[in-house]
């Protein structure tokens, strides 16, 4: 049968076997190219990601870096202001204890001149009071010696002055007539001085407002008598006691059984 066929269907079909082998052929080799270039694409796009990737986190780490580095800056300059502050507080503690310390020297002192200043007060209201006193003394003498004198001249000269005394001022001449008919009136005087807290000064001070016994003081009020005596703000008297007092030393001079003290006239 073979040798029947005619060599021009067999050429024919030997070259669409060509043809189809070829075609197979080129059909899995460019299948597979496109597969592969396919693929080497994708691997090539991936890898270009990975790069651009690495690149981003290249630079992002050196900006980490950056800032590490800066914080690292920030932290020293930190770390020195903070030695800075604490010396400079360290400082500032010695000084305010320098301060203190000088606050309280002057605390003391300030105390020191007060204490000084008090004991001062102290001594100049004692010195005016000694003053007062011996002033008032001097007085209440005087006016004893006046009185005496007047006691003791005889009273034809008294009313008949000597030439040098008619020369004098009326005004003179008037007191000493009171003072004589003072001396007349026989006043009698009690010892006010032997009631406790009673002395000479304010003893001389009641005789002069013309307190003169014991039952006169024991009819005055309390107030009555803190205003004749006039004591001092620092002085402490008990014008009450005194009443008290002098109210039992008027009783035994009315018996005639007083003896602590002698009344005169």
């Amino acid at each position: 049968m073979v040798g029947t066929l005619n060599p021009f269907w067999l050429l024919l079909v030997g070259l669409i076997l060509g043809w189809l082998i070829e075609w197979v052929i080129d059909w899995v080799y460019w299948r597979r190219r496109t597969i592969a270039r396919t693929e080497y694409d994708a691997l090539q796009l991936r890898a270009n990601q990975w790069r651009t990737e690495r690149d981003t986190a290249t630079t992002l780490a050196d900006r980490r870096s950056n800032e590490v580095s800066e914080l690292q800056q920030r932290l020293q300059q930190l770390q020195q202001a903070d030695q800075q502050s604490q010396a400079s507080l360290s400082t500032a503690h010695t000084t305010l204890e320098q301060q203190q310390s000088e606050l309280g020297v002057a605390k003391r002192l300030v105390k020191q001149q007060q204490v000084d200043l008090t004991a001062a007060n102290e001594l100049i209201a004692r010195h005016e009071y000694t003053i007062s006193t011996l002033n008032d003394t001097i007085a209440a003498l005087q006016t004893a010696a006046n009185r005496y004198q007047i006691e003791q001249t005889p009273p034809t000269l008294m009313r008949q002055p000597f030439a040098a005394d008619a020369a004098a001022p009326a005004e003179q001449e008037s007191l000493t007539e009171q003072e004589i008919g003072a001396t007349t009136d026989q006043i009698v005087r009690d010892p006010l001085v032997d009631i406790n807290g009673i002395g000479p000064v304010y003893q001389a001070r009641l005789y002069a407002a013309g307190i003169f016994t014991f039952a006169q003081i024991a009819e005055q009020s309390a107030e009555r008598l803190r205003e004749v005596v006039a004591a001092k703000s620092w002085q402490d008297i008990e014008p009450a006691a005194w009443i008290d007092e002098a109210r039992e030393f008027a009783k035994q001079v009315q018996a005639g059984t007083y003896g602590k003290g002698a009344t005169h006239g």
